[in-house]
């Protein structure tokens, strides 16, 4: 029984067209992969702090002052909740924040 060709150890016997998409095809894998491993090492960089933050908390994080923590918030940059007068930060939309800053992103305060 013959392997697809996609998803061979090596490229040969393979000609054109499919040996571009089987080079292209593991770049995109290792790229995933790394990104991935990325993503895991910021979540675990954060596990000290609570599932959802408060303005200190948060600011404490991104190495900011909390005006421009508050600015952030205002802006709409960070998804947040606010609970009565005080604003509540989801870590997971924390990380969503930091990710944007990945080459090619651009996100300003």
């Amino acid at each position: 029984m013959k392997r697809f060709w996609l998803f061979q150890t090596g490229a040969e016997g393979l000609s054109g067209g499919k040996k571009a998409a089987f080079w292209l095809w593991n770049v995109l894998v290792m790229v995933m992969a790394g990104i991935c491993l990325g993503l895991l090492s910021i979540f675990f960089a954060y596990g000290d702090y609570p599932d959802v933050l408060n303005i200190d908390q948060m600011c404490e994080i991104l190495s900011v002052s909390t005006k421009t923590g508050y600015a952030l918030l205002k802006k709409g940059s960070i998804q947040h909740l606010k609970v009565g007068r005080s604003y509540r930060i989801p870590k997971a939309h924390l990380l969503t924040y930091l990710i944007g800053f990945a080459p090619g992103h651009t996100i300003r305060a």
